[in-house]
């Protein structure tokens, strides 16, 4: 019966000091290494392992416990191939409340925020951005709408078919029910918001159904859950497999997007 390897990966301080330790280190320790990744921006560190018992895991741990942050063995991003290609994530995640905060206080500065994303970034999270950012353009324009300015209307139906699109593109990472269920009922109000008078559009803005897709939207853009993490891909991924061939404007902005 053949053993399956043990594999983990952990996040390391003082990498300099641990890469003078391995040399040290005895041939019980350096022949489970499968990997040593070094951040060139900060003293951070990846190292990769292969066991063949947990009593060498546990070895092994021991030996660099000093020098260890986290396991990351569940992350992919701190994958051999991941942090080569994009290098370490501590270089391009972003904090998405924070991100939020900075959109609010923009829009009500009427300031703009072009955005730019990295490769490696989290599609989930990016996709949450660009919601939340036509979310609030539609609230502003729903605020005008009721204050009869001219122009509202127009703003509105633009963010319905903002929203429409980017619910229909990322769907896959994240609950398909849910993503199903929101789309159709924002086409059928975007329907509404194109053929119908003002007057019908003002009373649609106090209707079950209005309030239904916003509450949708606010679950899509703060569910914190990691079950659907296993959908989640680098941005750069989603783009290159999932939305290769779309070409409309939305694909083609967030294409221009993204940097390396």
């Amino acid at each position: 019966m053949s053993i399956v390897p043990l594999k983990k990966r952990y996040l390391l301080k003082n990498i300099q000091e641990v890469i003078a330790f391995l040399t040290m280190a005895s041939a019980s320790i350096k022949k489970h290494i499968t990997f040593l990744s070094m951040d060139a921006r900060s003293s951070l560190g990846v190292i990769g392992f292969s066991f063949s018992t947990p009593k060498e895991h546990l070895a092994c741990e021991a030996a660099l416990v000093e020098y260890l942050l986290a396991d990351v063995s569940c992350d992919k991003r701190y994958k051999k191939r991941y942090l080569e290609l994009f290098g370490f994530p501590q270089q391009y995640d972003f904090d998405l409340n924070t991100v939020f905060e900075r959109l609010d206080r923009l829009e009500c500065s009427a300031g703009t925020l072009t955005l730019s994303f990295h490769g490696g970034m989290s599609t989930q999270k990016v996709f949450k951005v660009l919601i939340y950012q036509a979310l609030i353009a539609l609230q502003y324009a729903t605020t005008d709408l009721l204050a009869n300015e001219a122009s509202a209307l127009k703003r509105m139906q633009k963010s319905f078919e903002k929203i429409t699109e980017l619910l229909a593109l990322c769907a896959y990472v994240f609950d398909a029910e849910t993503m199903a269920r929101t789309h159709e009922r924002l086409k059928i109000l975007s329907q509404i918001v194109y053929e119908e008078e003002p007057e019908t559009i003002i009373a649609l803005v106090g209707t079950h159904n209005y309030r239904w897709v916003l509450l949708d939207l606010s679950y899509i853009l703060f569910e914190e859950s990691s079950f659907y993490s296993s959908r989640d891909m680098p941005i750069l991924f989603f783009i290159r497999h999932r939305v290769k061939r779309k070409h409309s404007k939305l694909v083609k902005k967030i294409k221009k997007s993204l940097y390396m």
